[in-house]
């Protein structure tokens, strides 16, 4: 089920599937700017792929003997400028190759029960999140109190009550 009720339907054909994970994995918002070479696209950087087992619900439970089944839990996000967030200034001044660090954003954090899934869940995300040249979109923002079934009547998330 769709995380939001305007997100993109996972397509169900492999190729356009294919094609959405081609697409993510060179997508500009894992691009790092670089005053030499123009910008990076370091998708490897950005993206953090777990492999976990969890209950058959797929939560973590603290009894490991519980979770049996197997997943794939995906944390991204894209560069941030470092220099701009409070960091000290490394001797020799900040540059291309230490101003930038990737960040989590957690609306990007997804799971499946395979890498596959899972890559398609996180495109989804992104696409819905970002803009085709890896700016943030200006978006809706989950209610404090979620109302509907099965998605919020007010903020159109999915209601996870």
């Amino acid at each position: 089920m769709k995380f939001h009720r305007d997100a993109t339907d996972i397509p169900t054909g492999h190729i356009e599937r294919v094609k959405w994970v081609k697409t993510l994995m060179e997508h500009p918002v894992w691009n790092m700017p670089n005053k030499k070479y123009g910008h990076v696209n370091d998708f490897q950087q950005c993206v953090c792929i777990d492999p976990v087992f969890v209950r058959e619900d797929g939560i973590s439970d603290d009894n490991e003997d519980l979770n049996t089944t197997f997943a794939v839990w995906i944390e991204a996000g894209p560069f941030l400028d470092i220099s701009e967030h409070g960091m000290s200034t490394p001797e020799g001044g900040w540059n291309d190759f230490n101003r930038y660090a990737a960040s989590h954003d957690l609306q990007l954090d997804c799971g499946a029960p395979d890498l596959f899934e899972a890559l398609l869940k996180l495109y989804q995300k992104v696409m819905f999140y970002y803009n085709d040249d890896g700016t943030e979109r200006d978006g809706p923002v989950r209610c404090d109190d979620c109302t509907g079934k099965p998605y919020c009547e007010v903020c159109g998330f999915l209601v996870r009550k």
